[in-house]
């Protein structure tokens, strides 16, 4: 598969898949992509798999109007941080203004641990 698609497709595989002869397999088709990109595997592995809007090493950050909430990945887990913009007033939750307005935004950061740092 031309482009980076399909080896990005591959990363992601080679992360759950368990049975060595597969790996291997996946392993392979890796060089090959890597090969075919003039690129190092691991360099190839390493951009082909998504940031997930992180742009910092384990940090993602989004201004919702008069706030901002930042996620922060760790060893020890997961977390939402709140903040009020004018002030930088730290917050326990998520505001109502924020939860109505950018719902959509509010649950993807929530994730399924609906903002409560959790193991990762």
């Amino acid at each position: 598969m031309p482009g980076r698609d399909g080896a990005g497709q591959l990363a992601l595989l080679k992360l759950r898949v368990r049975q060595l002869p597969l790996q291997a397999q996946i392993g392979k088709a890796l060089a090959a992509a890597a090969e075919r990109e003039r690129l190092p595997a691991a360099d190839l592995e390493e951009l082909c798999v998504p940031d997930y809007g992180l742009v910092d090493v384990g940090r993602r950050r989004e201004v919702l109007g008069e706030h901002a909430v930042e996620l922060v990945l760790d060893t020890s887990g997961s977390e939402l941080r709140w903040t009020q913009l004018d002030d930088g007033t730290r917050l326990a939750s998520a505001p109502a203004a924020a939860k109505k307005e950018f719902a959509a935004t509010v649950k993807e950061m929530q994730g399924p641990g609906q903002g409560r740092r959790q193991d990762c």
